[in-house]
This record gives C-alpha cells, structure tokens and sequence, in this order.
C-alpha cells in the first residue's frame, strides 16, 4: 500500500508539474498538497522536505513571495546535516525570492551560497544545479555586469550539456538556460535572437513555460523590441525538433558567451 501511495504521489507531482508550465498554478500548488501529506504520513521527512521546497517555488511562480519563502524556510529547517541537496535548493529559492523582491544584495548572497553547496554536494539533478546559475546571471544581466553573466551561462551550458551522447541531454536544463540566455541576448542588444531563444526552448523542452516570470518579462521585452516582427521570429525557432533546437541553441550560446561547447 506504501509503494501505490509513492506511486501515485509521484504521479500527481508529475502531472502538477506539467500543468505549471502551462501557467496552471494552483493545480501545481494541490499536487504539491497531496504528495507532502503523504510523505508527511509515512515519516519520510526528507521527501516531504523536498516536496515543500518544490511547492515554494511553485508559490514564487505565482507570484506568491510570502507563502514561497514560508515553504522554503520551512523546507530548510533541520535539513543542514541530513539533505544538503534539499538545503541548497531551499537557498537557492529563496534567493530567487529575494531577486524578484528587489534585494540583489541578499540574493547574490543565498544564491552563490546554494552554488557553493551544490558543487559540493553528489547525486544532485542539473536542473537544480542550475537554479542558482541561470539567477546569478539574471541577476548580473540586471545590473549591468554582462561579463559575468556571461560566466555564469557559459557554465550552465556547460553543465547542461555535459550528458552523453550527445542531443540527449536533460532538455528541460537546456531549455532553462536557454532562457536564461534570452535575457543577456536582450541586454545585448538582440532582441531577434532573445525572440528564437524562447521558441527554442520551447521546442527543446517540448512546451513554453508559461508559468515563469522571468520567461513572460522576456518575451514582453523582445515583443516591445521588435515592433510585430517576434512571431515571424520565435514561431518556426518553437517548431523544430528537440535535437535541431539544441544545435541551434549551443550555437547561440557559444556566441553569446564567448564560450567553446564540446
């Protein structure tokens, strides 16, 4: 009975997860709901830990910062010695929380602070190694420092494509720095690469995210940029397939960065 309940909690996460890319919150937040009341049930703390720290960030993409860092502190608490993974993900949230609050200060803090743990910690998905990554360098994009938010995608990619062989990468990683890649390409001026950056990640993710913000102010950008040209532009990039899309997009980033990729 343990393992049908496991089961279908992994299930419900999964398909929240699916409807919060369509921007579909509130069915992420239940399906978070349901999978920390079991965990909670069975004594798996740990589990349940993560799960919550999966349901804050859900609250932060929908915009909800007070219940996103009431999930994530709480996440953290008594988790130091016993899930490092589950710590850094907690401060890496939370780091985020404290970008789209308007405390760069505190954000570049907590987020270089989950990097740190993350690369000392093994086992940890690349999704979440790039959590802190793709926010130091929107942070940097930001504040003008595109040198350094140049490192930080170079890195990303790095890590993001590291899988083998190749074009069978973690394509919800590629996707996320993608992205992330959107807006330095809108800091440089490029708003008609920033517009097929975002259909490329759609295209190599399977799906836009239309949940993130940072992903809709993108693409508000790019559109005020571009003057009704951004359809003739991100349509055909979203329609590719995944493999071609990653071509494309390591291109791009190879140039964008200033980085060698393979």
């Amino acid at each position: 009975a343990v393992g049908d309940g496991w089961g279908l909690a992994s299930a419900v996460r999964h398909l929240g997860s699916g409807l919060g890319l369509g921007g579909d919150h509130a069915a992420a937040i239940a399906a978070a709901d349901q999978a920390i009341a079991f965990a909670e049930a069975v004594g798996a703390a740990d589990d349940a830990a993560w799960w919550r720290a999966e349901r804050g960030m859900s609250w932060l993409r929908a915009g909800d910062l007070a219940s996103a860092r009431a999930d994530l502190e709480r996440a953290a608490a008594g988790h130091a010695a016993r899930s490092a993974m589950v710590l850094a993900f907690a401060d890496a949230g939370l780091g985020e929380i404290s970008r789209h609050a308007g405390d760069p200060g505190r954000a570049r803090a907590l987020l270089t602070e989950a990097r740190h743990r993350l690369d000392e910690t093994a086992g940890v998905p690349s999704r979440v190694r790039l959590l802190p990554l793709t926010g130091l360098a929107r942070l940097a994009v930001s504040s003008g420092e595109l040198p350094e938010a140049r490192g930080f995608l170079a890195e990303a990619f790095r890590l993001a494509l590291a899988a083998e062989p190749p074009l069978t990468q973690d394509r919800p990683s590629i996707a996320g720095a993608t992205e992330a890649l959107a807006d330095l390409a809108l800091a440089d001026g490029r708003a008609a690469d920033a517009a097929r950056l975002l259909g490329y990640a759609a295209a190599v993710r399977g799906a836009p995210d239309l949940g993130n913000p940072d992903v809709r102010q993108s693409e508000a950008t790019a559109r005020a940029a571009l003057d009704g040209e951004y359809e003739r532009l991100h349509v055909p990039a979203g329609q590719l397939s995944p493999d071609a899309a990653v071509t494309e997009v390591t291109a791009l980033a190879a140039e964008l960065t200033g980085a060698r990729f393979g």
